[in-house]
């Protein structure tokens, strides 16, 4: 979901030559990025099981670190 605002963004700020619309989708997409590698070193560090599923790792949460992300980003551009 997050990707997909950020790539319109960027999309609709190169299409209309719009720059604050293009910084603000290449911020979201970097923050994304920054936020899931982030988030995958912090499971295998921490190893908290699912609480059902004991297949993988789940905290932090990927969609929590991915909306907190988005949202301090578009609140910060």
């Amino acid at each position: 979901m997050g990707g997909t605002i950020g790539l319109a963004l960027f999309a609709y700020g190169y299409l209309y030559n719009h720059e604050r619309s293009k910084r603000a989708g290449l911020a979201i997409l970097g923050a994304l990025i920054v936020t899931g590698a982030l988030t995958e070193l912090l499971k295998h560090t921490v190893q908290m099981p699912r609480p059902k599923l004991r297949t993988s790792f789940g905290f932090p949460s990927g969609h929590t670190g991915a909306a907190f992300s988005l949202a301090s980003t578009l609140a910060s551009t």
